[in-house]
């Protein structure tokens, strides 16, 4: 059996608790006008920041997944398992904001294709990739170094058009999100990541470079609109792909395993947190003041009150049958 790498565990941790940091500071960026500048300019920040978790997240599963050989019993088993899923956290949703916040909601046909709460869409998006998952991995053991680089530049290429020409295109985004798993894998197997680390420095200060671009744009860009813009955000944007790939790189390459057992420990429930996390976002938006709360100070105490109410949540919930099939 395949040794565990506790760097995949650490990045699954890191891009889950990003992850919730992105949801509430989403709260303040789309509350432009309630907020002061300064306070906009944070949640610029974390929101930039926290926005290199979602690709890490698809090429974490690419990294465990895109090569396999193709098994029709696991095959059939996970697409299964995430079609239950997708439904039983849509309900539960449905259900929650209807007695919690009061929504109604009349199209339930529209779940087939939507999530009924944005968060989900990443559960859609996984589920189209493993669908296509043996044709990924049929493609990536056949090609060789050359092939696997041609395909990772046009992915590239595919990108930056979608993003320039084609922002609200769903199949871009599907591309982008195919991309990045298949990213993660051919950087991660045959170690193909370690050929990079004599540039560990460099890749740091690319990465940090596109960051800081991103944040300084997207909040100048605001300012100049007076409004929430959140196209430099998106997940097929130049600075975001090239950030996310040479963090996972970085990562992978100088993280060292510490405190193992507590990293695993929350790793195994990460999915689990991102799946119910947006209920206790609502309770803190329903009981506290957000904006009243500079939110260089509310999104990291905030994001640290719902990982922590989540993981709870989670840890109890795994002590039930249940647990099994919907997470």
């Amino acid at each position: 059996m395949k040794q565990r790498d506790y760097k995949l565990d650490f990045l699954r941790v890191m891009s889950m608790f990003m992850v919730v940091i992105i949801h509430v500071a989403n709260c303040y960026t789309r509350n432009y006008s309630n907020i002061t500048n300064f306070s906009y300019l944070g949640s610029i920040i974390f929101n930039v920041i926290s926005r290199i978790s979602v690709p890490i997240f698809f090429m974490i599963s690419g990294a465990l997944l895109a090569n396999r050989e193709f098994d029709k019993k696991k095959y059939i088993s996970r697409i299964k398992k995430f079609i239950i899923i997708i439904i039983f956290w849509d309900i539960i949703y449905l259900v929650w904001e209807y007695f919690f916040l009061g929504v109604k909601y009349n199209n339930l046909y529209k779940l087939l294709f939507e999530p009924y709460r944005k968060h989900l869409w990443f559960l859609y998006a996984i589920t189209l990739i493993y669908i296509i998952q043996p044709i990924i991995s049929y493609i990536i053991r056949k090609s060789n170094s050359l092939i696997k680089i041609l395909i990772i530049i046009l992915w590239f290429i595919i990108c930056n058009i979608g993003f320039f020409y084609f922002k609200s295109s769903s199949v871009i985004s599907n591309i982008c999100y195919i991309g990045y798993f298949i990213l993660g894998n051919i950087l991660y197997n045959n170690s193909a990541y370690k050929k990079l680390k004599k540039y560990n420095l460099l890749l740091l200060f690319i990465s940090i470079i596109c960051i800081v671009l991103n944040i300084v744009l997207s909040y100048k860009i605001s300012l100049n609109h007076n409004t929430f813009v959140k196209t430099l955000l998106a997940y097929k944007c130049p600075l975001i792909i090239i950030s996310s790939s040479l963090i996972y790189i970085y990562i992978l390459n100088n993280y060292v395993p510490k405190k193992v057992n507590l990293i695993l420990k929350i790793s195994e429930v990460s999915f689990g947190v991102y799946l119910i996390h947006g209920i206790f976002l609502d309770i803190i938006k329903k009981v506290f003041n957000l904006y009243g709360i500079n939110s260089f100070i509310g999104i990291i105490v905030f994001s640290v009150i719902i990982f922590l109410l989540s993981y709870l949540s989670i840890i109890i919930i795994k002590k039930t049958k249940l647990s099994k099939y919907i997470m």
